[in-house]
């Protein structure tokens, strides 16, 4: 068993080695649906239309997004026990319970937060005050939602006493407290687990296709099931160089400020050092969470030498991290800027 990485700049590319070497090599039963992890709908579509081309039929498939694979895995790993725990704190830490628990404390809190006179119960403006506790509440909700997975650092520091004196730190104490674990005191405990769970009910193998950014949490689950079974991860990247030192203008900046000099980490392209933040924390999580000495695959493609387009040059230059700084052809329309200040209007202009 072991974490197989396969990267490339194109999804064809990534298609093809999937069917070749997943799709077509089926070594389970044949009543057990091959397992998918996609990050979008249009993703799943997509490949399920390639293996129909190649090989006459896409079937006995089954497509899961993220949070859904993730969570099974993180099942197979916990104790009975932790399991229930787990069960009964995911309902509690739902999007639609924690809106109303939130609702509930903050209007507990504030009286004690000038800030959050609007939301008070006692607030001479009565529903509207209610109302926009209510609303305040489902935005938190999400928030915390996210910040659970994408940054658990953050939520444990605000447990442990940061910004105590602030309407933020008060909520999340009293809304993580009462005996309640969050998501990512789960994910610890399984990556921990030396065995898995009686009837855990991991599938032979585990794909995760055209996935470019992933939540360390979740990643360090996928490498953890690699240990029992077979996980392919199939990573959409720009860039065949390693970008994970990227840094922006506006870093660079911010370390000249702080330490009289930039910091090492070159910033040869614009668009990938400004745009790609996302990617290239998720590149440099992925060398540090996974093992990938022997197990990673390259299927890059070269872009045309010629670079006939300003499109091509610029997909070029990313590919190789470089910027030619080069003026586009006369008549060349293969990047538009279409101002669509409605729906309507982008679909008028598609």
């Amino acid at each position: 068993m072991a974490f197989h990485l396969y990267s490339s700049n194109q999804l064809e590319a990534l298609a093809q080695e999937f069917g070749e070497k997943i799709y077509s090599r089926n070594s389970g039963s044949l009543l057990v649906p091959e397992e998918i992890i996609v990050p979008t709908g249009g993703l799943a579509s997509f490949l399920q239309q390639h293996l129909s081309r190649n090989y006459g039929i896409a079937g006995n498939i089954k497509f899961i997004y993220p949070q859904e694979g993730i969570y099974h895995i993180l099942a197979a790993l916990l104790e009975p026990e932790q399991l229930k725990l787990f069960h009964h704190d995911r309902k509690y830490f739902s999007v639609e319970m924690m809106s109303w628990e939130i609702h509930r404390l903050l209007r507990q809190i504030a009286p004690d937060f000038s800030v959050l006179a609007q939301y008070s119960p006692e607030n001479e403006a009565g529903n509207i005050a209610d109302t926009r506790c209510h609303q305040l509440s489902t935005r938190l909700a999400k928030l915390f939602d996210r910040a659970f997975i994408h940054r658990p650092q953050i939520i444990e520091e605000l447990r442990n006493g940061r910004l105590s004196g602030q309407w933020q730190g008060v909520l999340c104490q009293k809304l993580c407290s009462g005996g309640h674990h969050t998501p990512d005191w789960y994910f610890r405990q399984a990556l921990q687990s030396p065995k898995l769970a009686p009837d855990a009910g991991l599938p032979h193998r585990i794909s995760a296709f055209g996935i470019s950014v992933l939540p360390k949490l979740f990643l360090q689950m996928l490498n953890k099931a690699g240990e029992f079974t077979e996980v392919h991860f199939f990573y959409l990247t720009p860039c065949r160089e390693f970008w994970g030192d990227l840094r922006s203008r506006s870093e660079r900046r911010k370390d000249e400020k702080k330490y009289g000099t930039a910091l090492p980490g070159c910033c040869d392209n614009p668009l990938l050092s400004e745009l790609g933040v996302q990617g290239r924390e998720f590149q440099d999580i992925l060398t540090e969470v996974c093992d990938l000495s022997g197990s990673e695959t390259e299927l890059f493609v070269e872009y045309p030498a010629n670079d006939a387009s300003i499109l091509e040059r610029m997909q070029s230059d990313i590919f190789n991290l470089t910027d030619r700084k080069t003026e586009s052809p006369e008549n060349d329309r293969s990047i538009v800027i279409a101002n669509c200040h409605t729906p309507h209007r982008e679909v008028e202009v598609l």
